[in-house]
């Protein structure tokens, strides 16, 4: 059916209902063949909507650090070149945005990046440098327990598992949503009592790292405030 906007503006409000049912209808039929002549089972479709998901809470996720950077580090600039890097005293910028800055980062500060090798050369949200301080930063954002979820905290406990030569440079994974509250009391021998455990071990053998909630990482910028006055 060949339609204009202002043509189907014109047909009555319940009619055009029913015919968007309709629509919608044939539409998910027709992805539904497309999905069983590609071999997609209920668990691909199910793997392929969580990914899409994941990818939007990153996007928030990063959001939200850079806004709390903005608020708790006054007059904070987006760094876009490698000079710029080098000769402020404050500001940041987001790897995904800007690939190249991030490899020339790492190769000017001799920074070697395991978690790349690991996770198929993933990046990190942000990288935050204060004077001389530079705070590479992956973000999370967990509400509930389950198998996706256990794969995102392995990451981030893998995450602040890296430890470079220079104590200049730290690892900070951010854990946003209520998922951080489990750690609080978890029961012995369950999965996050693991976690925690794994957590905890992390942040012995490498001092310069943090894993924070959104409250830790407030407390953590308005420290890093108190460095600039």
């Amino acid at each position: 059916m060949d339609l204009s906007y202002s043509s189907f503006r014109q047909i009555p409000e319940q009619d055009r209902k029913l015919m968007l049912h309709k629509i919608l209808e044939e539409y998910c039929e027709k992805r539904r063949k497309l999905y069983d002549e590609l071999g997609y089972s209920n668990v691909v479709v199910q793997a392929l909507y969580d990914s899409g998901v994941s990818r939007k809470k990153g996007k928030a996720g990063t959001q939200k650090i850079t806004n709390l950077i903005l608020q708790k580090l006054k007059n904070s600039q987006i760094f876009r070149t490698i000079d710029e890097l080098r000769n402020q005293i404050l500001g940041y910028f987001l790897p995904d945005e800007n690939k190249v800055l991030f490899n020339e980062f790492i190769e000017n500060y001799n920074i070697e990046y395991r978690f790349s090798h690991t996770y198929q050369g993933k990046l990190p949200d942000v990288v935050l440098k204060v004077r001389d301080q530079f705070f590479i930063i992956e973000a999370k954002h967990i509400n509930e327990t389950g198998g996706a979820q256990d794969k995102q905290i392995a990451e981030l406990i893998s995450f602040i598992n890296q430890r470079e030569p220079s104590q200049n440079i730290h690892y900070v994974a951010f854990l946003d949503g209520l998922y951080f509250n489990y750690f609080i009391n978890p029961p012995k021998g369950s999965k996050v009592s693991q976690q925690k455990e794994d957590i905890e071990n992390c942040l012995k053998h490498n001092h310069n790292n943090f894993f924070v909630n959104t409250a830790g990482f407030v407390n953590l910028l308005q420290d890093l405030s108190e460095v600039l006055l």
